[in-house]
């Protein structure tokens, strides 16, 4: 499917296909008891600002609008997940490390529009990886943590340094794998 949407992008099938795919994830969460916790909930939360974020992401024009969902889905996340455990100084390190990492990477490419709000994005993913790779979370949400990040570093690969390909054909699978992941832990 995903080298299939790639052919078509732009097309009516891909602008109905991203948004019926990001209601599979809703769908998980919700056949797994999302409503049922406060956690469930938080999550549910993130995975609506995803899939908002994701028919804005079929539109140039609302990129930034993207942007912003995506940024209140981790911000959702982070609470879900510091509702499980700590940041911990070692996981706190290593968001730390990625924002940096990212920041230096990827602001120097940015028109001076987007550097602020790109640079906001890169701390809140940080946070959110950190929350989500600690010792008390599970196995589904740090996978989920760690794909949802790198499938994002190929988003801003194709955005802002170079269109290939490669980068939706590796980076849909691992979003929409980390979204189900993160939909399948409101049941742990």
């Amino acid at each position: 499917m995903v080298a299939w949407l790639i052919r078509v992008r732009d097309t009516p099938a891909a602008l109905m296909a991203k948004p019926l795919a990001s209601v599979g994830f809703l769908l998980v969460a919700l056949s797994e008891g999302a409503v049922d916790s406060a956690y469930g909930r938080i999550i549910l939360a993130g995975l609506v600002f995803g899939a908002l974020g994701d028919v804005a992401l079929l539109f140039d024009r609302w990129f930034l609008g993207g942007l912003v969902l995506f940024a209140a889905g981790h911000v959702a996340y982070v609470f879900a997940f510091l509702s499980k455990g700590p940041i911990t100084l070692v996981t706190g390190a290593i968001g730390a490390a990625l924002g940096v990492v990212s920041a230096i990477w990827l602001l120097p490419r940015l028109d001076r529009m987007m550097r602020m709000p790109v640079a906001v994005y890169i701390l809140v993913i940080s946070v959110m990886v950190a929350a989500g790779i600690g010792s008390d979370q599970t196995v589904l949400v740090r996978a989920g943590a760690v794909l949802f990040v790198s499938s994002d570093l190929l988003v801003a690969r194709e955005r802002f340094v170079t269109t290939d390909p490669r980068n939706p054909l590796w980076g849909l699978p691992m979003y929409y794998t980390a979204q189900v992941m993160i939909a399948l832990s409101v049941a742990t």
